[in-house]
C-alpha cells in the first residue's frame, strides 16, 4: 500500500513538470523530473517502475535541452534508449527518436535530425498515433523552414495542422499556423502570413497556450513594422503584448531577445533613438545570460574567443569572417587596444555577436572560464 501511494506521488511529479514545460518554464520542469527519479529508484524494481523511468527520463531530456544544456541532454537520451531495448517499448523509442531529432536541429546538425523525425514517424504511423505524428511533422517542418526548403516545409506544416484540427488539438494547431506563416512571409506571401498569424494567435488563446500566442504575436509585428506608418502603431502595441507574455516565461524557450530587437527596430523608426538603444541592449543581455548560449558559442567560437581573450593567433582565428563581421572585428580590434567597456563595445552589436565579446572579456578577466571552451563540446 505504501508503494503504491508512493509510485502514484511520482506520477503527479511527473504531471507537475510537464505542466511546467507546457508553461515555457523548463529549469523548474526539470527540477520535478529529477525529483521523481530519484523517489522511483527507491521503489521495489518492477516492469511498471522502469517504464515510468523511461517516460519522465524523456521528459528531462526534453526539458535539459529547452534549457540549452545539450550535453546532459545527449547522455540521458542514451540512457533511455538503452532502457527502452531492454523494456521493448516501441511508442517511447519513438519518442526518443523524436527529441534526438529536436536535439540535433539545435546544435545544427540537420541530417541526423532528418533521419531521427523519420523512423518516429514511421513507428508512430504504424501505431496509429496520429497527434504524436503531428508533432513529429511540426518538427520536420521547422527543419526544412531552417534549411529554406520553403516548399517541403509548408507541405509537412499543412499534413501536421490537417491532423491537428481533426483531433481538435488547437493548442498544436496554434502552433503550427504561427510556422505556416513564418513560411509564407519568407516568400513574400504576406497577405497570407497575416492571416495565418491571426489564426495562431486566436487558437493559441482558446486554448491558453501563451508561449504560442507570444510567439505569433510578435512574429506579426515584425511583419508589419515594415509596412506603413498606422501599421507599425499596430505593430508597436503588438510587440508590447508579446513582451508582457514573455516576461512571465521560460526566456529560451520564447527568445524574449527577439522581441526586444523588434521593438528597437519600431522605436528606430518612430525616431526615438534612446528607446532602441535600451531594448537593444536587453536583447544582446537576454541572449547573453541564456544558458544555450554558453553551448552555441562553445560549438562554434570557441577558437575565436580563445585566440583573441589570450592575444594569441588572433589573425588566424578571425580568417573566414566576411563584411558582415565588421562590428564584430571592430570591437575584437579595440580590446586588443585595451577596451575593456562592454556597453561600449557591444553597442553596435546584434544579439548574435554580442556574447561572443562577452564571453572574450570574462575570460580576459577570469582565465579560468575559458577552460569551458576548451572542452570537448560534442560531449
Amino acid at each position: 500500500m505504501a508503494d503504491a501511494i508512493c509510485y502514484q506521488r511520482c506520477l503527479i511529479l511527473g504531471q507537475l513538470g510537464r505542466c511546467l514545460d507546457e508553461l515555457g518554464q523548463p529549469e523548474q520542469a526539470a527540477n520535478y523530473y529529477q525529483q521523481e527519479l530519484t523517489e522511483l529508484k527507491l521503489l521495489e524494481p518492477s516492469q511498471q517502475i522502469n517504464q515510468e523511468m523511461s517516460i519522465v527520463q524523456t521528459d528531462l531530456a526534453d526539458a535539459l535541452t529547452n534549457m540549452g544544456n545539450y550535453s546532459e541532454a545527449r547522455k540521458v537520451y542514451k540512457t533511455i534508449l538503452s532502457l527502452d531495448q531492454k523494456l521493448k517499448n516501441t511508442r517511447n523509442q519513438a519518442v526518443v527518436q523524436h527529441q534526438q531529432g529536436n536535439l540535433e536541429m539545435f546544435q545544427g546538425n540537420m541530417q541526423e535530425a532528418e533521419k531521427h523525425y523519420h523512423e518516429a514517424r514511421k513507428i508512430l504511423q504504424l501505431l496509429n498515433e496520429h497527434n504524436s505524428e503531428a508533432t513529429v511533422l511540426h518538427q520536420l517542418g521547422m527543419l526544412y523552414q531552417k534549411n529554406r526548403q520553403w516548399e517541403k516545409a509548408e507541405e509537412v506544416y499543412r499534413q501536421s495542422v490537417q491532423i491537428k484540427e481533426m483531433q481538435g488539438d488547437w493548442a498544436g494547431a496554434a502552433k503550427t499556423w504561427n510556422h505556416l506563416a513564418q513560411v509564407n512571409s519568407l516568400v513574400g506571401k504576406f497577405k497570407e502570413a497575416e492571416c495565418w498569424f491571426r489564426k495562431a494567435i486566436e487558437a493559441g488563446k482558446v486554448a491558453k497556450n501563451w508561449l504560442s500566442v507570444s510567439g505569433a504575436l510578435k512574429s506579426l509585428a515584425a511583419l508589419l513594422k515594415h509596412q506603413s506608418q498606422q501599421r507599425l502603431e499596430e505593430a508597436l502595441k503588438l510587440a508590447k503584448k508579446a513582451l508582457h507574455l514573455e516576461k512571465k516565461l521560460e526566456p529560451g524557450a520564447t527568445e524574449i531577445w527577439k522581441t526586444y530587437n523588434i521593438l528597437a527596430d519600431i522605436a528606430d523608426k518612430q525616431g526615438n533613438a534612446q528607446e532602441a538603444k535600451k531594448n537593444r541592449r536587453l536583447a544582446r543581455e537576454s541572449k547573453a545570460n541564456f544558458a544555450g548560449t554558453r553551448y552555441e558559442l562553445k560549438q562554434k567560437y570557441s577558437q575565436l574567443i580563445l585566440a583573441v581573450a589570450r592575444g594569441e593567433n588572433v589573425e588566424a582565428a578571425l580568417e573566414g569572417y566576411g563584411e558582415d563581421w565588421e562590428n564584430l572585428k571592430t570591437a575584437i580590434q579595440q580590446i586588443l587596444a585595451g577596451e575593456r567597456d562592454v556597453d561600449k563595445l557591444c553597442e553596435p552589436l546584434t544579439f548574435h555577436d554580442a556574447p561572443i565579446i562577452t564571453a572574450i572579456l570574462e575570460g580576459i578577466e577570469r582565465p579560468e572560464s575559458l577552460e569551458w571552451f576548451e572542452q570537448d563540446c560534442t560531449n
